[in-house]
């Protein structure tokens, strides 16, 4: 029997929808969860609800915000809020993660040792989708205090800055510049590896693995939903 839980662009809305009703009262939490499943990256929701400037600080802002909404609220505890930031980083990485397990399947026709995990490979796609990625849409997914964390300090002023102005206003792709900004490489799979922890994931034997519930994950674009559901 298989035990593969979908997920979709849309089962993640409706979690997030679901979340929503926990506090009709709050405009704040109301802000926050519309946010959440509009893709936008946390700085940036920081910064639209005037939360907190440092956005070093964007995540654990949003998490005390949410554990300050909920304070009086018996029937919402830690779990339930790291239960929707776990939902929001599946949406806002959902891509990414589509992308990364499109290489997973590859792997699992390949490779028939059990010990290999296929991390590797999910890294592969996660970093081509992310490669691809315009600087504007890139700073949703790795905001800019990371992207710029590992640029050499004393480089060049002016040769960071034109490069900056060519990045925006050309939309040039992030595997065309993080080499140069130094956010690329180990220091990427870091970070992607960062992120799936934030969405209970982990990648073993050739599948996505729900952390928690040990259940298996594929994330599926909708017509692929209704093609698995015809062959069913």
């Amino acid at each position: 029997m298989d035990n593969t839980t979908h997920v979709t662009v849309n089962s993640l809305v409706d979690e997030l929808s679901d979340y929503a009703r926990l506090d009709t009262s709050s405009k704040l939490y109301e802000g926050i969860i519309s946010d959440f499943i509009d893709g936008v990256g946390l700085p940036d929701i920081c910064e639209r609800h005037t939360l907190n400037k440092n956005i070093q600080l964007a995540e654990r802002t949003i998490r005390g915000k949410l554990k300050e909404i909920f304070k009086d609220n018996t029937l919402v505890d830690a779990d339930v809020i790291n239960n929707i930031m776990v939902t929001y980083f599946r949406l806002l990485f959902f891509q990414m993660l589509v992308e990364g397990e499109k290489e997973l399947v590859k792997f699992r026709k390949n490779n028939r040792i059990v010990r290999l995990t296929g991390r590797s490979s999910f890294i592969e796609g996660a970093e081509r989708y992310l490669g691809n990625l315009p600087y504007g849409l890139l700073v949703h997914l790795i905001p800019q205090n990371y992207l710029f964390s590992y640029y050499v300090q004393g480089s060049n002023a002016t040769k960071f800055v034109n490069m900056m102005t060519r990045v925006e206003n050309r939309g040039i792709r992030y595997k065309d510049f993080g080499k140069e900004l130094g956010f690329w490489g180990e220091t990427l799979d870091d970070y992607i590896d960062k992120q799936l922890e934030k969405m209970n994931i982990k990648v073993s034997n050739g599948y996505l693995i729900d952390s928690k519930t040990k259940q298996r994950l594929t994330f599926l674009e909708e017509k692929k939903l209704e093609a698995v559901g015809e062959v069913g």
